[in-house]
């Protein structure tokens, strides 16, 4: 589909609005001799006021965005043929605007920059006009004729709007930093299944005690697992050895779920029900891990089921000392059939 509709939707939401086009005379220079075009040393001056006042706009929601500039002249009474006497008046008026236009533009540049002089001069004009709009009709001194003399600098300004507020867009989904777990004692305990050679399938059972906080509800709860799954010994196992774990030290962890239609409830609850264990006894992996100390990484697969991932995907709950030596695990465990449920009841705290 393609997008080009949509852009000027999307630009156009994001754009003042332009209201309020106005043109306006904000400079006039009269006194030229009859046949003269050039601008005293205090013209000067006031096309450069001029200049800074048209870039300070600019900085405004009422820019002055281009500009025009008209040039007059008054009846050329010592010119007897009237098509060279309109033909002088057309041409120094011309002259006039000109000259007034390139002050203007140097001014523009000088305290503006190119940039901005370009972006305002672009679209604006010189014009001569003759005699076409006397400033006094009828002059009959020489004071009264270089009143008619003249150049009238003429600007554009627009007000803008600006575009109004739009609201936040409504968050979609939430990482929260919402729960931590520490496991409180497990047992893994084995027992032969095949044996042959120097290694044994042995099938393992996995039972354990943890304990789930919920920081954003300031609730705790305990929770015992049982999980089973089998193993590759490298060393012959008798039936019925077991590891255990002592209390070890909280993890936090983070999930992530939709909000909105699809948000999903979420409590101490939701971790009832299936889990899949990862048993690591031989070093582990957190703070309190030593070589003596094992770790179980948790998939609260239960949890996902209900629309909420955990981050990060396996939480790690390592163990204190072991009691009993390791049974020789050559790698770790994965027990994908295991289930928690929880004894007792919610606490608040």
């Amino acid at each position: 589909m393609s997008l080009l509709p949509f852009l000027p939707r999307v630009f156009a939401q994001a754009m003042p609005v332009p209201i309020n086009f106005r043109e306006r005379a904000v400079l006039e220079l009269d006194g030229f001799p009859e046949y003269a075009a050039e601008v005293t040393a205090e013209q000067k001056a006031r096309i450069d006021e001029l200049a800074k006042d048209i870039i300070r706009s600019n900085d405004t929601s009422d820019p002055i965005f281009e500009f025009r500039v008209e040039g007059h002249a008054d009846i050329a009474r010592r010119i007897g043929d009237l098509r060279e006497r309109k033909a002088q008046e057309e041409a120094i008026s011309s002259e006039r605007a000109i000259v007034g236009k390139e002050l203007l533009e140097a001014a523009l540049k000088k305290h503006g920059g190119d940039a901005l002089a370009h972006k305002i001069t672009r679209g604006s004009r010189a014009f001569g006009l003759g005699t076409k709009h006397f400033k006094i009709s009828n002059a009959s001194t020489e004071a009264e004729f270089r009143r008619n003399r003249r150049v009238v600098f003429i600007v554009r300004q627009v007000t803008f709007l600006p575009p109004a507020p739009t609201q936040p867009e409504k968050p979609t989904s939430v990482v929260e930093e919402r729960f931590k777990a520490q496991l409180i004692k497990s047992a893994l305990i084995t027992k032969s299944i095949v044996s042959g050679g120097p290694f044994s399938v042995d099938g393992v059972v996995l039972t354990a005690t943890i304990d789930i906080t919920d920081k954003i509800d300031l609730k705790t709860a305990r929770f015992s697992v049982l999980a089973g799954g089998a193993g590759v010994s490298a060393s012959p196992i008798p039936a019925g050895a077991s590891l255990t774990f002592n209390k070890g030290a909280e993890v936090d962890f983070k999930i992530f779920r939709l909000l909105g239609r699809l948000a999903a409830q979420i409590s101490l609850n939701s971790f009832v029900g299936g889990v899949t264990v990862m048993v690591d006894p031989s070093g582990g992996v957190g703070p309190a891990a030593t070589s003596r100390r094992g770790t179980l990484n948790f998939s609260f697969d239960a949890l996902e089921a209900a629309g909420v991932n955990h981050i990060p995907g396996v939480i790690p709950l390592p163990g204190g000392n072991s009691s009993l030596g390791s049974p020789g695990f050559s790698a770790p465990i994965v027990l994908p059939l295991g289930r928690m449920s929880m004894t007792g009841s919610i606490q608040g705290f």
